[in-house]
């Protein structure tokens, strides 16, 4: 009898335990599940990076230096996987991180869609169906974004683009106002600001002032002036719903300076901004001159749990996450 008892308590004891170790592990894997990842990918289009330093260097970008300046960091990223310096196979690298070789996109030729399954969207809508994806264009050519983006539409459940809201013409021409794109941004982040996103944001405002009016020129600086005040509109409201998404900054293209062109392949056609809000994102052991358009994407997978061998496709061709000890 006495035995009995021992052996019983020894039972209990033991299935206390297991009891114990189920539900810790039941709430670490529900911790897992609930945590937010939420990514805010911008992408400006013909963003001459000279211009947007002195512009910088002068204070006349509040909101980018804020966001340096926070916990980010300013970085500069070169483009590998494409010659020609259009808007076309520059949207399609920053979508997929990889080149015209991979993609077909290797100039503005209309209707050209890049392959099936090689976005960015697409491979976070098949890791993690839980994952909100949205896009938001402040331009609408016979390129972009349905054209190259139409295999990844039906994947995502926010798309916008400049035809399909209301926005202001900016500096007397058909250039889009930044602002207009990012409060129609806001919507989005309004919406799943509880949930986990991703979210891609283009801004065509400097491109079209750039073919308007040239480079360098008052009017080209006051596009960018426009962008930065589009993005105090963003800060303001993460910061006053104490929102913490993953901000990167980019561009499609660089700009021939001393023209309304940017069709010539030189060093300033072929270099872009990379700005972060979490200088974790880019590693500062990467040389500046290693740092390549083609690595933002890969940096944005990893950073919604992907590792390098769900998109080796990408690492085969030098492009790899940025993330600090990633």
């Amino acid at each position: 009898m006495f035995k009995n008892k021992k052996v019983l308590a020894g039972l209990l004891i033991l299935i206390f335990i297991l009891i114990i170790i189920l539900g810790l592990f039941y709430f670490y894997s529900q911790g897992k599940k609930t945590e937010l990842k939420q990514m805010i990918f911008i992408g400006i289009d013909g963003m001459q990076v000279s211009n947007y330093n002195n512009l910088l260097q002068q204070e006349k970008l509040p909101n980018f230096k804020k966001i340096i300046t926070d916990n980010g960091e300013n970085n500069e990223a070169i483009i590998t996987g494409h010659t020609s310096p259009e808007t076309a196979p520059g949207n399609a690298e920053l979508l997929t991180g990889l080149g015209s070789i991979i993609t077909g996109i290797s100039d503005n030729r209309c209707g050209a869609i890049i392959p099936r399954g090689l976005t960015i969207f697409e491979r976070l809508s098949g890791f993690d169906s839980k994952i909100n994806l949205g896009s938001i264009y402040g331009k609408e050519t016979c390129y972009i974004p349905l054209s190259i983006l139409s295999n990844a539409k039906s994947v995502i459940s926010w798309w916008q683009d400049k035809k399909t809201y209301p926005q202001n013409d900016y500096v007397n021409n058909k250039c889009t106002n930044s602002n207009d794109v990012i409060l129609k941004s806001l919507e989005f982040i309004k919406k799943y600001r509880n949930q986990s996103f991703y979210l891609y944001i283009y801004l065509g405002g400097p491109d079209c002032a750039g073919h308007t009016f040239g480079v360098p020129s008052t009017l080209y600086d006051e596009s960018l002036i426009n962008v930065d005040s589009g993005l105090g509109y963003l800060l303001d409201y993460i910061n006053s719903v104490n929102l913490k998404p993953q901000i990167i900054i980019s561009g499609d293209h660089g700009w021939n300076v001393g023209s309304k062109n940017h069709n010539i392949e030189n060093a300033d056609t072929m270099k872009v901004v990379l700005i972060t809000n979490n200088h974790n994102l880019i590693d500062k052991n990467i040389s500046p001159k290693n740092k390549k358009q083609c690595d933002i994407a890969p940096t944005i997978l990893n950073y919604f749990g992907m590792n390098s061998g769900q998109y080796s496709d990408i690492t085969q061709f030098g492009c790899e996450s940025l993330i600090l000890n990633k």
